[in-house]
């Protein structure tokens, strides 16, 4: 991880990018059908990790925020 990204700023962002966000406790979920991307939070800053699914697949797991933040980018 090099970047830090708080989660409101990183929430802000997918949402610009025209992701539908949704807010369960340290979880986020971001979805823009086919595609739904499960963010998982220690606090307010740091990510314990991403899943990235396609069509109700899981595709890749990573705990790197910047991968996160590139596929919120697509």
């Amino acid at each position: 991880m090099t970047a830090a990204i708080g989660r409101e700023e990183l929430s802000e962002r997918a949402v610009k990018a025209g992701w539908h966000r949704r807010d369960e406790g340290r979880t986020d979920y971001f979805s823009r059908s086919p595609v739904r991307i499960h963010v998982i939070w220690q606090g307010a800053d740091v990510i314990s990790g991403g899943a990235l699914y396609h069509d109700d697949n899981l595709m890749t797991y990573t705990r790197d925020s910047d991968t996160i933040m590139g596929w919120l980018k697509r």
